[in-house]
């Protein structure tokens, strides 16, 4: 279909291809029963505005080649699946039927660019990649064991979200997590969080349960700007926080801190070598320490 303003499109019973290309304005755009593959866009062209596009209730396949999104929604529907995000600047994509699906199936979501929108795999056991760059974009997903493995950084433009939801999840960095306002949240269950590059100006949350967060670039720290800006919030239980830098500079590392009115302390135990753990700065702050200094491998 090349496009139109105020048009409907629909899949028939059984498995169809739907590829859209051109410019859609308030249309609408229906997979059918079966399994659906719907193509959304080229890479040079489409542009979506108030316009959806739903997969349906079997496990289908959404193409997504198109960043010029306004105000439109990309929705999968039920059942287990997959996305394929060359480009996406605005907009919603759901993995589920809706935000608040709670059976939205094991879903998998590949995302090689995204420079805004939401995009939120739901319930479900899922996984979801990042060969690209992700900035100013939000990338959830809800209850379920959930594998998020992003090989590039979260980078440029404003603050990005990355929230596994509820769940014993898996996230993995590759690259830089570096833009301003960044927030990393795990969610409640036994989580492990794994930065194999610089982490700065990061809101870092494990949620309750017994969470293992991994900082293992040795080099990381020894950059001036690397340590500025780091805030792991605590919500309880046991967690691990692992520094593999290799070097003994004094500048602020990550800062503790936990929501006003839960907790007044911190309890602490370290290992490794020149690492300090200073107290709170005051009563009325939540900030409840900081780490300094990391050199070796420091747990706390």
């Amino acid at each position: 279909e090349a496009g139109g303003t105020q048009i409907a499109i629909a899949g028939q019973a059984g498995n169809d291809t739907l590829s859209l290309k051109g410019s859609f304005t308030q249309a609408t755009v229906e997979g059918g029963t079966g399994v659906s593959s719907i193509i959304i866009g080229t890479a040079t062209s489409a542009i979506f505005t108030q316009s959806s596009v739903y997969g349906g209730s079997d496990g289908d396949t959404l193409t997504i080649n198109t960043g010029a999104n306004v105000n439109s929604a990309f929705i999968a529907g039920a059942g287990s699946d997959s996305i394929v995000i060359t480009a996406i600047g605005g907009g919603t994509v759901l993995g589920g039927a809706s935000l608040s699906d709670t059976a939205a199936g094991n879903d998998t979501i590949a995302i090689t660019a995204a420079t805004g929108g939401v995009i939120d795999a739901g319930s479900g056991s899922n996984f979801i990649t990042g060969a690209g760059a992700i900035s100013a974009a939000s990338v959830y997903s809800g209850s379920g064991n959930d594998t998020f493995n992003f090989g590039a950084g979260v980078i440029g433009g404003t603050a990005a979200r990355i929230a596994s939801g509820a769940g014993d999840d898996s996230l993995y960095f590759g690259g830089n997590v570096s833009t301003t306002s960044n927030v990393i949240n795990a969610g409640d269950g036994n989580d492990t969080v794994a930065f194999a590059a610089l982490v700065s100006s990061a809101s870092i949350v494990g949620g309750l349960g017994n969470d293992s967060f991994s900082f293992a670039s040795a080099t990381a720290y020894t950059q001036a700007s690397a340590a500025t800006g780091n805030v792991y919030f605590w919500s309880g239980g046991v967690d691990t926080l692992n520094f593999a830098g290799g070097t003994s500079l004094s500048n602020q590392v990550v800062e503790f801190a936990v929501q006003a009115g839960t907790f007044t302390s911190l309890t602490t135990t370290l290992s490794g070598t020149t690492v300090t753990v200073l107290g709170t700065t005051g009563s009325v702050n939540t900030t409840l320490g900081y780490i300094t200094g990391v050199s070796s491998s420091a747990n706390v």
